[in-house]
């Protein structure tokens, strides 16, 4: 039996699909509203303005979960704002991790950095840094890569 393999790409577009058809339900439903009850473009403006609510109203979830620190489990939802929302929760999970192992690195007594098996420097993480050697470089690489992920998006 093959293994499962996830694929991010197949699984965002498909949410858009979803998306798309959760729009295009509520125009019908709009539409046939509107033929029934007569003003069809109230009932289109009156559906667009809830769908765009409804987005104003999963935006304001993320600002509150965002400024609470995010150390929260995301709000709860589906669709696209719970793609958005599950993301943007493991992107913090996996930068809190990075900078945790950097901060062990920075806080220890000695650091070695060894090269093709021998020693090539050695040193505290201040002093290290000081001499912008090999150390130095992966060290800011690694917090490059750190904050990188905060704007990737």
């Amino acid at each position: 039996m093959p293994a499962t393999v996830f694929h991010p790409v197949a699984e965002v577009s498909n949410t858009w699909v979803n998306e798309f058809w959760r729009l295009v339900v509520g125009l019908l439903a709009a539409l046939l509203a509107g033929l029934i009850f007569g003003h069809v473009s109230a009932w289109l403006l009156l559906s667009l303005s809830a769908y765009a609510a409804w987005h104003a109203y999963q935006l304001y979830r993320l600002h509150a979960w965002l400024h609470q620190g995010a150390r929260t489990a995301p709000p709860e939802s589906d669709g696209i704002w719970g793609e958005v929302f599950h993301g943007l929760h493991r992107l913090q999970q996996r930068n809190r991790n990075r900078k945790r192992r950097l901060a062990t690195i920075v806080d220890s007594d000695e650091i070695l950095v060894m090269l093709e098996g021998k020693i090539a420097e050695r040193g505290t993480h201040q002093q290290l840094m000081a001499v912008d050697g090999w150390y130095a470089q992966m060290f800011t690489m690694q917090l490059d890569e750190v904050d990188a992920t905060l704007t990737e998006g």
